[in-house]
């Protein structure tokens, strides 16, 4: 991922897929009220799938992104 401008990686506990979505497949996210719509990139429909696609920096609380650079900076 790159974060603040610098490539990290993240460890998961299980991946089941793994997908590469060109920019011509996201759609804008929808227009809604609440604290979640903040966190949306875009949506992707595939085959019969929709994709909701998270804007990691944004994601990432304040708190959470500080200590990301600040580990990133002294690496």
């Amino acid at each position: 991922m790159n974060i603040a401008g610098k490539t990290i990686g993240i460890v998961f506990d299980a991946v089941s897929e793994m997908l590469r979505i060109a920019n011509d497949q996201i759609a804008p996210p929808p227009t809604v009220a609440g604290l979640g719509r903040a966190y949306l990139t875009g949506l992707a429909k595939l085959e019969e799938r929709l994709l909701i696609l998270l804007d990691v920096d944004k994601f990432l609380g304040s708190e959470d992104s500080a200590a990301l650079e600040a580990a990133v900076a002294g690496a």
